[in-house]
């Protein structure tokens, strides 16, 4: 098992890795997004950042930016975000990662159904998967907090449709979307396809924030999910998504984990 964390897209990238590094990271799960980590910031910079890099010998996990509106209705904005998504897809390249991970696009306008919305989002990871592929990067979906693609059953559709892309669980966004969390149940149905995983707590299913809480300070069953993920045979990387001011927080979430990790 290795442990990575984000770095915080406000600050230099290379000062995050020198942080990673000298805290006890594995890898560091780079987040190409402004206003200082923007893919426009970090080709201006990049021989800092892979200098960085390959002092510290840090591993890279590519991140995109959440907010992308790959699967809206305007054809003008989905195109925007594909280009986007590009530049992002060619820093993690640069960078040296294999994997890349890609949030669905949860919200659609009202007028729009559940599956229209699933549709559209399915779409798009097409087009994103395979100029994901032509930079030799794996991309992965992530299970959103909610809508389109924070649900097993429409990870069966995507995965029906998609073959070139696999699953970035993020154990706290299972926790929102039901009654129960649904890592089991993501992990029972593509525990094949697995790449990748998120680790924060939150308050779900009462409150159906993404919080980002430190390990341990909210309801997900941390033990037992992480016997879940042991039990399919997962030992790759975990990024710590704790995203406190006070980055002790982080640290002893990483601690925790070690701990229960064994």
């Amino acid at each position: 098992m290795q442990i990575g964390m984000m770095n915080d897209p406000r600050k230099p990238p290379h000062e995050e890795i020198a942080w990673a590094a000298t805290h006890g990271f594995d890898f560091i799960d780079f987040t190409v997004e402004p206003p200082a980590a923007s893919a426009k910031h970090v080709q201006a910079a990049l021989d800092r950042v892979r200098g960085a890099l390959e002092e510290h010998g840090l591993g890279v996990i590519g991140h995109t930016a959440y907010y992308l509106p790959l699967a809206s209705p305007l054809e003008g904005l989905r195109e925007a975000a594909l280009t986007e998504f590009v530049a992002a897809f060619d820093v993690c390249k640069a960078l040296g990662a294999s994997k890349v991970n890609i949030h669905p696009q949860a919200g659609m306008p009202s007028v729009f159904s559940e599956e229209q919305g699933l549709e559209a989002n399915i779409e798009a990871l097409k087009a994103l998967a395979a100029a994901a592929a032509e930079r030799g990067l794996m991309p992965m979906v992530e299970n959103g907090p909610c809508g389109s693609l924070s649900r097993v059953h429409e990870f069966e559709v995507l995965f029906a449709e998609v073959d070139n892309v696999g699953l970035h669980l993020d154990v706290g966004h299972a926790n929102l979307v039901a009654a129960t969390n649904q890592t089991r149940g993501f992990l029972s149905a593509f525990g094949d396809r697995l790449l990748h995983v998120h680790f924060s707590d939150n308050m779900g299913p009462v409150v159906r924030d993404d919080l980002h809480l430190p390990l341990g300070t909210g309801t997900v069953a941390w033990p037992e999910s992480i016997e879940i993920l042991k039990d399919h045979g997962y030992d790759g990387t975990i990024t710590v998504e704790v995203f406190s001011p006070d980055r002790r927080y982080l640290l002893l979430s990483c601690d925790k984990l070690r701990e229960w990790w064994g």
